[in-house]
């Protein structure tokens, strides 16, 4: 589902934003911090702090869905991933050692756009981090501008003419 070069760019420096929903559908978001993908892109784990975004892990459940955009600051390049959620845990080592990794590519590509560590080092946080780990099912180019919207990939499966 999320081809090498997709996996590159959402595992990248880009800012991550979690969209769920509770049972009355009322929407929720977060920021995560880092995404890892796996199985040949068929699964993916994204670390979000709990602290900072209680409703919209409170919203993560498995077999739920789960929106994800991930947007590169310097160019606006920008892809939404909708997927299942497949399960949840509290970060690992592994996990905590991906989020600073994540973190310090961030803040050095921030930094370079203008903005100050101040600006960003709330959200940038590594505590109470949890684990979703979820399943891609479609996947939709955001970047401002012709094609904005279009699907790229759908049901697990690219779509004709769908390139990123």
């Amino acid at each position: 589902m999320i081809d090498a070069t997709m996996a590159a760019f959402i595992e990248g420096p880009v800012m991550t934003v979690l969209a769920a929903r509770d049972d009355a559908l009322r929407p929720s978001i977060g920021r995560g911090i880092g995404t890892r993908c796996l199985a040949g892109g068929t699964l993916a784990d994204t670390l979000v702090p709990r602290a900072l975004w209680p409703a919209v892990t409170a919203n993560l459940h498995p077999g739920w869905p789960l929106a994800l955009t991930f947007v590169d600051a310097a160019s606006y390049q920008s892809f939404q991933v909708k997927a299942q959620i497949e399960a949840l845990a509290p970060a690992d080592a592994a996990d905590l050692d991906l989020a600073r990794r994540y973190r310090a590519l961030v803040m050095a590509k921030l930094t370079a756009l203008g903005v100050t560590n101040e600006q960003m080092a709330w959200w940038l946080s590594e505590r109470d981090l949890m684990r979703v780990r979820y399943r891609p099912l479609d996947l939709y180019r955001q970047t401002p501008g012709p094609g904005a919207g279009s699907r790229i990939v759908a049901g697990g499966a690219p779509v004709a003419g769908g390139t990123p």
